[in-house]
């Protein structure tokens, strides 16, 4: 019921149809986005082409700076998302200058995807972490 009521599904029977995010690889990537992250999900494979022409990658926020569009190929369980720049004001994170505030934000990760005569749907999240890359001394 928690998982209807987050408007994943408006009932348990529409809820059992919904994808669901199984792994996201890799788990982490860099503020300034580029990160290409594979999510295996359950529940597109049996969807055409034709059926879902679109799939975003909502990281932290549905706003379409957060939410670039994902790489599916029918009759696979992977999309492909690029981790776009992280912004801390769409993802509701702190400023860096901000009293405890940290350089790493974590955000849910989820996908919104269209299906042809049924409408938006949303998977579940799994969690994607913008880490800054380790400094290197000279």
């Amino acid at each position: 019921e928690f998982t209807v009521n987050m408007g994943l599904a408006e009932t348990d029977a529409a809820l059992q149809l919904v994808a669901r995010m199984v792994r996201a690889e890799p788990q982490s990537g860099p503020p300034r986005g580029g990160t290409v992250v594979n999510v295996t999900v359950t529940g597109l494979d049996g969807h055409e082409a034709s059926q879902v022409p679109q799939v975003l990658c909502e990281f932290g926020s549905a706003h379409e700076a957060m939410a670039p569009e994902g790489r599916w190929i029918a009759g696979t369980n992977v999309v492909s998302c690029t981790s776009p720049t992280l912004s801390r004001q769409l993802v509701a994170a702190p400023e860096t200058d901000a009293p405890g505030a940290t350089e790493s934000v974590n955000v849910r990760l989820s996908l919104s995807y269209y299906v042809f005569g049924q409408g938006w749907r949303r998977t579940d999240s799994m969690l994607f972490t913008y880490r800054p890359d380790p400094l290197i001394p000279d």
